[in-house]
């Protein structure tokens, strides 16, 4: 009876491993062999890029790494116990393409990546040495496989008009998805192109030939791609508006807090203090928000709540008396209600979201995170209800054998 119950326990505690794979990292293969294809031969350079020696004509060497100095690329093997470099061009990859094996892909999670810069190439393999492929177009939203990174160099493995190979984001300058909703808490123009200053200004000028279009106060999206520390920009679509819009700019994310008032607090309709009062929290109030919003400059935070069916931004500036709230992040909000594209109407508030009318959709989903749920769940009374049934058919023979 024990042994039954310990393996019931077993599998109950097993089933959630059983049923989500753990996240792992690739690896780096950037190493290859290469032979000298110049007829001529190739100078090699030591780490001063100051001429070391000369290989022959179909000498053979091993790159572990490549490097870019000042626009001449360059691959870095070893002789003897020495480092030397040698430049690219005058050497040939032994191998005509390299792909990712199936066990390494299924280790390795697919996210969709857009290209920033122009005229970007696809390779046949992780490394310049490898032939080119097809052009990549601007703003061509792709899926990246795989990844190696070694120091400086990153070559994703990517798949593009159905033809799988490889880019570099040094010349991509890729921006990843992030499945976050976002809010936009003011008109906000959108830029053309990224790494724009003006784009982290709040309240921006008119629409002029760098801009898309503006993208109205109060419209929530469910995704956008993000660039990378250096420019930190976010590239978002909505109806027929592409284009780039800051970090820090007029969005907000959609982020669970809990929230803990420790001193009242007032509500605005904004995020900004010279915005309508629309209440008061009161000291002990616990809330969760559902937004969050940083200013440029990394100014307060700001939480959008609702309270007694009323909501709006608290913010979390203190001052000599202390802070008025304590803020924990718990993870982003999935329950959002994005803005249909398909609708024109925009709102005189940031506060207030569009909603999909409910009525026009009778259907149910049931997204992959819950459909694991309902599995561990169902796992879970079914575990206990057979250790129920087990110990209870158990208690009955055992009071059939005490009344013989």
């Amino acid at each position: 009876m024990k042994n039954k119950i310990i393996i019931l326990i077993t599998i109950l505690i097993s089933l959630p491993f059983m049923v989500v794979r753990a996240d792992m990292g690739a690896p780096q293969i950037i190493e290859y062999s290469a032979y000298v294809s110049n007829t001529s031969g190739a100078d090699y350079y030591n780490t001063d890029l100051q001429v070391e020696g000369h290989l022959q004509y179909q000498e053979k060497m091993t790159i572990t790494f490549e490097t870019n100095v000042d626009g001449k690329l360059y691959g870095m093997f070893i002789l003897g116990r020495n480092d030397y470099y040698i430049l690219l061009t005058d050497i040939a990859n032994e191998k005509d393409s390299y792909s990712p094996t199936s066990d390494e892909l299924n280790k390795s999670d697919k996210v969709d990546g857009i290209v920033l810069n122009d005229d970007v190439n696809l390779y046949k393999g992780p490394s310049y040495s490898y032939a080119k492929g097809v052009n990549i177009p601007k703003n061509t939203i792709m899926t990246v496989y795989y990844f190696s990174n070694v120091e400086d160099q990153m070559w994703f493995y990517v798949s593009y008009n159905n033809t799988f190979g490889w880019v570099n984001i040094e010349n991509a300058a890729v921006a990843f998805k992030k499945n976050v909703g976002i809010m936009f808490i003011a008109d906000t123009l959108v830029y053309k192109n990224y790494n724009n200053v003006k784009a982290f200004r709040l309240g921006s000028a008119d629409v002029d030939s760098r801009t898309s279009g503006i993208i109205k106060q109060g419209t929530v999206l469910a995704s956008y791609y993000e660039t990378d520390e250096a420019t930190r920009e976010l590239y978002v679509s909505f109806g027929g508006i592409t284009g780039f819009v800051g970090y820090y700019g007029d969005v907000a994310y959609a982020q669970i807090f809990n929230i803990k008032v420790t001193s009242a607090t007032t509500m605005y309709s904004e995020p900004f203090t010279d915005s309508t009062k629309v209440g008061t929290l009161s000291s002990s109030t616990k809330v969760a928000s559902t937004f969050s919003y940083t200013p440029y400059k990394m100014g307060s935070s700001w939480y959008y709540v609702t309270y007694n069916n009323v909501s709006g931004w608290i913010s979390d500036e203190c001052d000599d008396g202390g802070c008025k709230f304590e803020a924990e992040y718990v993870s982003p909000n999935a329950d959002i209600n994005v803005t249909p594209e398909e609708t024109t109407t925009t709102t005189t508030q940031a506060t207030t979201i569009v909603t999909n009318d409910s009525t026009t959709n009778d259907s149910i989903t049931i997204s992959t995170k819950e459909l694991i749920y309902l599995c561990i769940g169902a796992g879970i009374i079914i575990s206990l209800t057979a250790i129920v049934t087990l110990v209870l058919v158990n208690k009955r023979k055992k009071n059939k054998t005490e009344s013989i």
